[in-house]
């Protein structure tokens, strides 16, 4: 996961009134730019969202090593890395959609082997 940024150590934190460009980098790739829809309805509850997504990332990435194949490989790309699922699929030389197919299935098999449910991972 990329370098940790917390707003309690951003020098602007006293005139702040919504999260920054540092704080929304730390966003997997597929969730940058949701900040500003964000931003409109008010920075408590943006703050919140950012949050959410932050804890949602970590627990997947602390959950990865279930993953094998492609999912492993998409999933890093995403979440460790920060690339689009365009610039997945060019790297890999497949279609967007199988990016998002793979990377759909291996949240997926997180969350089930996180519930107890594991099925075999897919490749």
């Amino acid at each position: 996961m990329k370098e940790s940024f917390t707003c309690d150590r951003c020098p602007l934190r006293s005139v702040c009134q919504t999260p920054c460009p540092p704080v929304e980098a730390l966003l997997p790739g597929k969730h940058h730019g949701v900040l500003d829809s964000l931003r409109r309805r008010g920075a408590l509850h943006a703050a919140r969202r950012l949050n959410d997504r932050i804890s949602e990332a970590r627990f997947l990435v602390d959950h990865r090593d279930v993953l094998t194949g492609h999912l492993r490989v998409v999933f890093d790309l995403t979440y460790n890395d920060g690339l689009s699922q365009r610039e997945i699929a060019l790297r890999l030389g497949v279609h967007r959609h199988s990016v998002g197919h793979w990377l759909r299935q291996a949240i997926e098999v997180i969350s089930d082997s996180a519930m107890g449910d594991a099925p075999p991972s897919l490749n």
